[in-house]
């Protein structure tokens, strides 16, 4: 840019910024000013701070009672797209007598970070979310879910695979122990909700009934108590921001022990 002195509608004030002398309607060629203050001029006329859009997308959703071992469970074989970049996954579980936490998790053998967790009013009962920022490549997955010294008696897991996530941090979270299910988050534009659920019922594993956001799994636990106990995960992405959104799963018939975890990220 070649340095000119200011023209009669521009003054230099003493911070070295040139600025109109008077309000107008300037137009590209009448913007002159030394190139030392170029780039500070063009930061002042858009602004910094501005956070992007998330693009995410969800390739697809798995779920899977399936798994081996007792206090270590191992999900084999889950079909996810090999172009994700990232994995959210939720797991419902119920321990024997006392509740049953996981302590770590692995995505083909990459750490998750855990987002939160809710165990249900009798403490027997929880569910819990993970998140990993997993690049790997491939189309099968192995999730390996390591608990604490309670065996587990009843387990479910259900997730997503997306790309576009910016942050696994979560722009809002929620949780309930009260039937029928449901909490409420803040999403931004562009973003995704997960939630995932489970309840008790003595007439078998109950049904549940979505809100706020598409189901992606809904189904009997499997293990020695899986018959009285079900689980429900769902996930979905918004163009538009979203305050207060209401997230749930009612779950249908006479239950006991629910517990419901809900988070939405960016």
């Amino acid at each position: 840019m070649i340095e000119l002195a200011a023209p009669p509608a521009i003054i230099k004030p003493a911070n070295g910024l040139w600025k109109p002398a008077a309000p107008a309607i300037l137009r590209g060629k009448d913007l002159i000013f030394p190139r030392t203050n170029a780039m500070l001029m063009v930061n002042q006329l858009i602004g910094f701070g501005v956070a992007a859009v998330p693009n995410i997308a969800i390739l697809e959703s798995f779920a899977t009672t399936g798994s081996t071992g007792t206090t270590t469970r191992t999900f084999t074989s889950v079909t996810v797209s090999a172009a994700r970049t990232h994995l959210l996954i939720g797991v419902a579980s119920r321990g024997d007598g006392v509740i049953s936490q996981i302590t770590s998790m692995t995505a083909n053998g990459i750490s998750c970070t855990q987002i939160g967790e809710q165990a249900a009013a009798s403490g027997i009962q929880s569910v819990e979310l993970w998140a990993v920022a997993d690049g790997s490549g491939g189309t099968s997955l192995s999730i390996v879910a390591v608990f604490d010294n309670n065996p587990v008696r009843a387990i479910g897991m259900a997730g997503v695979s997306l790309t576009g996530l910016q942050s696994l941090t979560p722009t809002s979270t929620g949780a309930d122990t009260t039937d029928p299910l449901a909490t409420t988050v803040n999403v931004d534009i562009g973003g995704v909700a997960f939630y995932i659920a489970s309840a008790y019922d003595n007439a078998g594993a109950p049904p549940f009934t979505p809100s706020g956001v598409s189901e992606i799994a809904d189904s009997a636990m499997a293990g020695a108590f899986g018959t009285y106990n079900g689980y429900s995960a769902g996930a979905s992405v918004f163009a538009t921001a979203q305050s207060g959104l209401s997230i749930g799963a009612d779950p249908v018939g006479t239950i006991g022990e629910p517990t419901f975890f809900g988070a939405s990220f960016r």
